[in-house]
């Protein structure tokens, strides 16, 4: 939290020696911008609570076993897994849009920062759940090539 604290110092007294302003028309686009943000967030909690009952409901209804190897119990922990890891992106994307509404209401550069901060998380996050999807792909595709070429001899 000090660094934070100590960057917004630096990056305040450096805007203020290169005359960085936020002008009416940027306030206008962070404003609906936040607008936004909370919408797209709250309809991706509203998803995470759908998967989230989904995975409750296999948890606790058993499924007819027909061919079946995984148990209903075993889908509804991936499934509560799953929506745990989706919960944050939208989360920080509400925490991002309330926090910019306070900063650009109150003027804060304070508030404003957090809000920075709160954008910055979401965009980690997403890279990180993104750089993982594709190293689970590499190792699927590697182990389909694999599979198959050792089944051809």
């Amino acid at each position: 939290m000090n660094e934070i604290n100590n960057t917004s110092q630096k990056v305040s007294e450096n805007a203020s020696n290169r005359g960085l302003v936020i002008t009416t028309k940027a306030e206008i686009i962070l404003n609906r911008m936040s607008k936004w943000t909370k919408f797209i967030g709250i309809i991706g909690l509203i998803e995470v609570g759908f998967i989230a009952l989904i995975g409750i409901f296999l948890f606790f209804i058993p499924l007819p076993q027909a061919g079946n190897h995984f148990s209903s119990g075993f889908i509804g922990i991936f499934y509560l897994i799953y929506a745990l890891i989706l919960f944050f992106p939208p989360y920080f994307l509400v925490q991002y849009s309330a926090k910019m509404k306070k900063a650009i209401a109150n003027l804060s550069q304070n508030d404003f920062d957090r809000a920075l901060s709160k954008l910055e998380n979401f965009f980690t996050y997403i890279g990180i759940l993104i750089l993982v999807t594709l190293i689970f792909m590499f190792i699927g595709l590697f182990s389909f090539v694999t599979l198959f070429s050792l089944k051809s001899f």
